[in-house]
């Protein structure tokens, strides 16, 4: 049996026969077959096994709180820093080739929410437009941090950040996360999310969330006065311009807002100082970030690292973040784009266009950026 392979024999005994059925069901269309056992739905192990949809509805969920318990948190356990693939695609000009010299590719899984218990309506759990996938800050938090770490999220949006620590410290032992966001309605949806998984990972009561202008909250904060780790997912450029961003787009954050370029790189300075002075010296930020405006010629991140590397930190990473399960996924799924390249008119895929126009890739990812305060 593949439950007896994966599942603990004292868990196995506490188990009815149907309910052993529908673990081994699961796990057989998994590993032999290799479907995703999420996308096994309800109607099909009743189907299967001569039982009501409901009765499979109740044990499959059961079913997936083991397969939580033992399969998804040995994989969390098993993450190394050194288990991120080469990557050489990402060479923009001189100043690149000589300062930064490997990149990698961290390829999420887009079903991750559900992995971890969410409920999910097209493709994201959440009515907040710019959650990234939780994936993200999970594996972060799994690499960068120890049980017992305080982590700072300054502009957390739907709480992601705290979420993942949630599932880390329930693992891994306990981290500490301060949220904070300038708009109550992100909060709002974060609560939500938070009472999905609380049954589940009881640890996010551990995780903190205050609204207000994360610039005064920090002057304001006396406990903790450091942070083990800061995962910084800011507005990017543009991001207030954005029709479906405008609900969630505050008056006050000025980032999100600002319509230029090098005022934005201003403000960004100005918060990066203020988290900077709230960090640990010789622990790590990691800034995720995506270029919106792909009609500017040039990749917008390249300004973040030089201004990172001029306040003195230590580049220790970049990553690129495939939303997709792997490499040729990450190929396939691109729309098509029709327009002029090199005097020929024709339908060519966004993936070719953006490489050849601007000499980087830019579909379906982002960048994370990770450095180090010595």
């Amino acid at each position: 049996m593949l439950a007896e392979r994966y599942i603990p024999r004292e868990e196995l005994e506490k188990l009815t026969p149907t309910q052993l059925q529908v673990l081994e069901l699961l796990l057989e269309q998994h590993y032999v077959h290799k479907r995703n056992w999420l996308d096994i739905t309800p109607s099909e192990i009743a189907h299967k096994l001569g039982i009501s949809v409901k009765t499979a509805r109740v044990y499959k969920s059961i079913a997936m709180k083991l397969i939580r318990k033992h399969i998804h948190a040995k994989r969390v356990k098993n993450l190394e820093l050194n288990d991120l693939q080469p990557w050489q695609a990402y060479l923009y000009d001189k100043w690149f080739r000589n300062k930064l010299q490997w990149f990698s590719v961290w390829f999420v899984n887009p079903d991750d929410w559900k992995v971890w218990g969410f409920k999910v309506w097209h493709g994201k759990p959440t009515r907040y437009p710019s959650t990234c996938n939780i994936g993200v800050p999970l594996n972060c938090l799994v690499r960068l941090t120890k049980s017992g770490n305080w982590v700072l999220d300054p502009m957390a949006g739907a709480g992601t950040t705290g979420l993942a620590a949630a599932i880390v410290s329930h693992i891994l032992g306990t981290r500490y996360t301060l949220m904070i966001d300038i708009n109550k309605k992100a909060k709002h949806e974060y609560l939500k999310l938070r009472s999905q998984i609380a049954h589940l990972y009881p640890e996010v009561y551990e995780q903190h969330y205050i609204v207000g202008d994360c610039e005064y909250v920090l002057q304001s904060l006396t406990r903790p006065r450091k942070f083990h780790f800061i995962f910084w997912h800011p507005p990017y450029f543009g991001y207030g311009t954005m029709t479906r961003y405008r609900e969630f787009t505050f008056a006050g954050d000025k980032l999100s807002t600002e319509t230029s370029w090098e005022r934005y790189l201003k403000w960004f300075e100005h918060y990066l100082d203020l988290f900077l002075d709230r960090l640990e010296s010789k622990r790590y930020i990691a800034i995720l970030w995506g270029d919106l405006h792909w009609y500017i010629k040039k990749a917008l991140h390249a300004d973040i690292h030089k201004l990172l590397q001029e306040k003195g930190l230590e580049f220790w990473h970049e990553v690129i973040i495939c939303y997709a399960r792997n490499w040729d996924e990450f190929i396939t799924y691109t729309r098509t784009y029709r327009g002029k390249l090199g005097g020929t008119t024709g339908k060519i895929t966004v993936i070719k266009y953006r490489s050849i126009a601007y000499n980087f890739i830019l579909t379906v990812h982002e960048y994370l950026l990770i450095y180090r305060k010595s």
